[in-house]
């Protein structure tokens, strides 16, 4: 008995250890599948290829009847909430006055950014050209500040454009930079469900503008869509209609659908980073108690704004893909043999270039064309 203790021992002593490991590598696996999941969600799907990929012009079959772009995020008419600050201390402050001062900050974006990273006149022209039938592009401009209000009533200006410009039964082409896509993401969201739509507006303190919003949704049920996001960062929750297709244009340079590492954002190395940074908790921190309060609330509707500790947490994911939509990994071929950070904005001003966008369009014709 006495030879045969200590192999009982090793045994029992050996066993127990094969269950810690059995456990704690269980747990292991199950947060990689857990990340996995978040990182890719399940109903979404994606592709990679270069941008070179389509060497040919590539006609859209089928042309839509109307187009809208949205630019992202800093290049609009209030990037930095001033405007709207002025109006509050001065309510008596006139709306031709205003719209002007928004004018003007517009045009001074426009000439300081040109084609990186921002939609001019020029793009209307080529998607006017070689995606729409009879109709025309429609710029809508926001005011791009990096907050979720900004979003909330870039929401609104969406809905009241198509409202405008776009007919029952009309198809649509909408293509949107950067957070421009966030407003994308939000008309999805209150596109039937009018409960969330009359949230977002209560928290916002718009709340006398549902009625207006609701007729405007209503009627537009009927429009058929293609909504194309170009780098838009992976934030608001995408919701999924027959009327609407979804297309994830992303820079990306990498066999595996995650973002980049950190020591090659100077060279571009691994595309888009900006698309993987400005995620939750990136949005600027509001100075405003009355705004500051208005994004909390929203908050609780979207996701955290401002947060530095989530922030952390959210870029160690590099996040690439969406919850929705198809993904069209595209290497844009923007990376630099020295430092071209500043150039591209990170990989993130490239696809407006012109001669990058139009390329693009031949790339979703191509896609639109497979679909049908």
């Amino acid at each position: 008995m006495a030879l045969i203790l200590p192999f009982i021992l090793s045994g029992i002593i050996l066993f127990l250890i094969a269950i810690f490991i059995a456990i704690y590598g269980w747990r292991k696996i199950s947060q990689l599948l857990r990340f996995r999941k978040e990182v890719i969600p399940g109903k979404t799907h994606y592709e990679f290829s270069h941008i070179n990929d389509q060497k040919s012009e590539v006609s859209l079959q089928h042309k839509f009847d109307q187009a809208v772009i949205v630019h992202g995020t800093f290049v609009g008419d209030d990037p930095f909430h001033i405007q709207e600050y002025l109006e509050n201390i001065f309510p008596s402050l006139r709306s031709s006055f205003s719209k002007k001062i928004k004018r003007i900050m517009r045009n001074n974006n426009e000439f300081l950014a040109k084609d990186l990273g921002n939609f001019t006149k020029m793009h209307e022209s080529i998607i006017d050209k070689k995606l729409i039938h009879n109709g025309h592009t429609h710029s809508l401009v926001w005011s791009s500040a990096n907050s979720h209000l900004a979003r909330v009533n870039g929401l609104v200006s969406l809905i009241r454009l198509l409202r405008e410009k776009v007919k029952k039964k009309e198809s649509l082409f909408l293509i949107a930079h950067s957070h421009g896509g966030q407003i994308f993401a939000l008309y999805t969201q209150v596109f039937t469900n009018f409960e969330h739509l009359e949230d977002l507006l209560k928290a916002s303190n718009k709340l006398e503008l549902f009625d207006e919003l609701k007729k405007g949704l209503a009627a537009q049920r009927q429009i058929n869509m293609v909504m194309v996001t170009l780098g838009t960062p992976v934030r608001y929750k995408w919701v999924q209609h027959e009327k609407i297709q979804l297309i994830h244009i992303i820079n990306h340079r990498s066999e595996l659908p995650y973002g980049g590492d950190l020591k090659g954002s100077l060279f571009t190395e691994y595309g888009d980073y900006v698309q993987q940074w400005a995620v939750s908790g990136s949005d600027s921190y509001i100075a405003r108690k009355v705004e500051r309060e208005v994004n909390q609330r929203l908050d609780l509707l979207l996701d955290i704004g401002c947060d530095l500790k989530l922030l952390q947490v959210e870029l160690s994911k590099r996040k690439r893909i969406h919850n929705l939509g198809h993904h069209m990994l595209i290497d844009l071929n923007d990376k630099g043999v020295r430092p071209n950070f500043f150039k591209t904005i990170f990989g993130h001003g490239t696809y407006t270039k012109l001669d990058i966008f139009t390329e693009l369009l031949n790339h979703i014709s191509f896609k639109l064309n497979q679909n049908k």
